[in-house]
C-alpha cells in the first residue's frame, strides 16, 4: 500500500445517519446543526431532496451521534430502492408491523445486509460492516465488480473490501484494519448513503476515503501494548494511539523498504521531525525508534528495550503520543513515532 501518498491527506471518517422518518411530503430545509462547510453537508442536502432522509421531529440532525440500526435501515433500503414485498424468510422477535421501516429491515435481512440473529435491537448502532455489505449489494446490481479477495477471513464482511475498491464505491487500502464492527455516526452514514444512490442512478460518485484513522493492524496494537507495559511497569502513564502520527511511521517504514535504506534520516522525506512537520502535525517533542528483522512485536521491543537509546524512547515521560508503522517487503520494518504535543 502507498503509505507515501496517504499521509498528506485528510482522512474523512465514513459512518452513519438516521433522523425519524416522516409520510407524506418531505420539507426540503437544512438542518440548523450542520452548517454548510460541514463534509457531509452537500450529502445531507441531497439525501433531503431525494426524500430517502426526513427531518426529525425538533428539525436537528444530530451528525456525530451514532446511527441506529432501524432508522439507518429505512434510508439504506430507500437508497437502494430495494423490493419490500416479498415475504419475510427470517423473523425478528423484536421487529413487526408497528415497528416504522420495518419491511425494510425484512428485505435488507433478506439480502445479507443484516445478519439472521433471533433479536434485531433497531436502537443498536449501524455499523462499517453493514454499510461494507449494502454498499456490495449495491456494486452487484451494476456488476461492475471482479471477484472479491478475502482480505481478513475473520471478519464476516472483509472478504467484501476488495469489491468496494473495484467498484469505486469507495477507497481504502485492503492491508487496512477495516474496523468493521465500529460504530457509524449519523454523518458519517450520510455520505456513503448518498453515495449508494448516487452510484445506482448513475450519477458521478464523488469518491470518499475509508477511515483508517483509529485503527491499527494486530502487530501495531501488540507494540503499543507492549510499550505501554514497559512504561507501567516503571509508574510512567501510558502512551496513547495517534492515527496521524501512525500515518507518518507508516510511510517511515515503507520508505525504508522502498529506498533500501535503515536510518532515521529518509532520503525522499528527511529526518523524522521534517515528516512529522510535513504532515501538518505540530508538537514540542518528538522522537523516533526504528528496527528490522525482528519476527515478532515483543522481540522488536525486547530489543529496543536492550538498547539504551531506544530505552530511552520508550521510557521517556514526556511522550503523550505514538504512532507505529510497520512494513514487510522481504524484511520487516518497524517505526516508533512519539510525540508530546
Amino acid at each position: 500500500m502507498n503509505y507515501a501518498s496517504s499521509f498528506r491527506r485528510y482522512i474523512i471518517s465514513l459512518i452513519g445517519i438516521a433522523a425519524f422518518f416522516l409520510s407524506g411530503n418531505t420539507v426540503h430545509a437544512s438542518f440548523p446543526d450542520v452548517s454548510s462547510d460541514h463534509y457531509a453537508y452537500e450529502h445531507i442536502q441531497s439525501l433531503l431532496k431525494k426524500d430517502i432522509l426526513a427531518i426529525d421531529a425538533d428539525g436537528r440532525f444530530r451528525p456525530e451521534y451514532e446511527a441506529a440500526r432501524g432508522q439507518q435501515a429505512i434510508m439504506v433500503g430507500r437508497a437502494l430502492d430495494i423490493e419490500t414485498e416479498s415475504e419475510n424468510a427470517h423473523t425478528y422477535q423484536d421487529v413487526n408491523s408497528q415497528l416504522e421501516g420495518y419491511q425494510y429491515i425484512y428485505a435488507l435481512t433478506a439480502q445479507g445486509i443484516f445478519k439472521e440473529t433471533e433479536f434485531f435491537y433497531p436502537g443498536n448502532s449501524f455499523t462499517r460492516a453493514e454499510m461494507n455489505r449494502a454498499i456490495i449489494f449495491a456494486a452487484e446490481q451494476k456488476e461492475t465488480f471482479s471477484s472479491p479477495r478475502d482480505v481478513l477471513s475473520s471478519l464476516w464482511s472483509a472478504a467484501n473490501i476488495d469489491t468496494l475498491l473495484t467498484a469505486g464505491l469507495t477507497k481504502g487500502e485492503a492491508g487496512d484494519s477495516f474496523g468493521p464492527e465500529k460504530p457509524m455516526t449519523r454523518a458519517q452514514a450520510a455520505v456513503y448513503t448518498n453515495q449508494i444512490s448516487d452510484y445506482l442512478s448513475g450519477e458521478q460518485v464523488r469518491v470518499p476515503l475509508i477511515l483508517i484513522e483509529d485503527f491499527a493492524t494486530p502487530i501495531e496494537e501488540e507494540i503499543l501494548k507492549l510499550t505501554n507495559e514497559e512504561r507501567a511497569a516503571e509508574g510512567i502513564d501510558p502512551l496513547e494511539f495517534h492515527s496521524e502520527l501512525r500515518e507518518v511511521a507508516m510511510v517511515k517504514a515503507e520508505d525504508m523498504h522502498i529506498n533500501n535504506y535503515f536510518a532515521h534520516e529518509s532520503p525522499e522525506h528527511g529526518d523524522p521531525f521534517q515528516m512529522i512537520l510535513e504532515a501538518g502535525i505540530t508538537f514540542r517533542n518528538a522522537g523516533e525508534n526504528i528496527a528490522y528483522g525482528q519476527p515478532s512485536a515483543e522481540e522488536v521491543i525486547k530489543e529496543w528495550m536492550e538498547s539504551p537509546g531506544h530505552r530511552e524512547n520508550i521510557m521517556n515521560e514526556n511522550y503523550t503520543h505514538l504512532g507505529v508503522g510497520y512494513y514487510e517487503g522481504g524484511r520487516t520494518y518497524y517505526v516508533q513515532m512519539f510525540m508530546q504535543p
